[in-house]
């Protein structure tokens, strides 16, 4: 593979890369703008419910007070209130869907403006509390308290937390993708690394074989000619021992080529079981047909 295919290779899991990492942003920005869109819609909801319940509990009193305790009990007869209390200023309670709580006294401080919040009831369970005040002919104000179940709006929340489950599900696929691949990347680079290694020192072996061929011959020759000189001269001669240390040199580096040779070649080995005693008979044998060894 050319330099250029592996770069172009590299770009495109690089860019592949980026589409995941812009892909995972991308959902996490949607999931949390759908979550707070989700949450928002949930308390206006209830906001709206709570305050269309309060303009016609205004509208009742206001035209016939509240001594028409039928038509006040008919408008919160609502399923989704939990019950509903009037109070004046002096947090004295002077409607309550349940008559046995009227006539008590609030300990919290009420501010007679609208408001809601979510609060916690001795039951346990959480109710939206939507705080109106209502003005009357005769001056006086009182504050309505609706208290609504939140079920519908939990079940709304319930969506979300399902959507963020799909949204982290994505998520992860989109990771372990990623993560896949990166590993498969890094991988390749490491074999596109050994291959281009491998090329490397196959260029290097022919160098070195060429060049090892090419001083093998010349010192081949140094040799010839050292050996012919070592035959012609007798052996009383002073250049007798010279000639045998030429030759002797010129063995040690043909045994050096040989070995460089040996090593740039790339060759498969077998390996089998043999006889060691016949193999040192044969060697024995070969070295000297005088030598004699009686071996066990």
């Amino acid at each position: 593979m050319t330099k250029r295919s592996i770069l172009s290779y590299n770009l495109s899991i690089i860019a592949e890369a980026v589409l995941i990492f812009v892909a995972i942003l991308s959902i996490l920005i949607n999931a949390l703008s759908q979550d707070k869109i989700i949450k928002r819609l949930a308390e206006e909801t209830l906001k709206l419910q709570a305050f269309g319940i309060a303009s016609a509990c205004e509208k009742i009193i206001y035209e016939k007070g509240l001594e028409k305790r039928e038509n006040l009990i008919s408008l919160f007869s609502d399923r989704i209130i939990s019950h509903v209390m009037i109070i004046d200023k002096s947090g004295k309670i002077l409607f309550h869907t349940n008559p046995e709580l009227e006539g008590e006294h609030l300990e919290e401080n009420n501010i007679f403006q609208v408001d809601s919040k979510k609060v916690l009831l001795n039951t346990g369970l959480y109710v939206f509390e939507f705080n109106y005040p209502l003005h009357q002919r005769d001056g006086a104000s009182y504050l309505l308290k609706i208290y609504l179940h939140s079920y519908r709006s939990d079940q709304i929340m319930e969506e979300a937390k399902a959507m963020w489950m799909r949204a982290g599900l994505a998520i992860m696929v989109l990771l372990i993708i990623s993560g896949i691949m990166v590993f498969l990347l890094i991988k390749y680079d490491k074999l596109q690394k050994l291959q281009k290694r491998s090329e490397e020192m196959a260029t290097i072996g022919r160098m070195t074989a060429v060049l090892a061929h090419e001083i093998r011959n010349a010192v081949g020759s140094i040799k010839g000619f050292a050996q012919l000189i070592d035959e012609k001269i007798t052996p009383d001669n002073s250049l007798k021992k010279l000639a045998v240390n030429i030759i002797k040199g010129s063995q040690r580096i043909e045994g050096l080529i040989n070995e460089l040779l040996l090593y740039g070649k790339n060759e498969d080995y077998k390996m089998e079981e043999l006889i060691l005693i016949q193999l040192i008979k044969d060697a024995l044998n070969q070295s000297s047909d005088n030598l004699n060894v009686e071996l066990n």
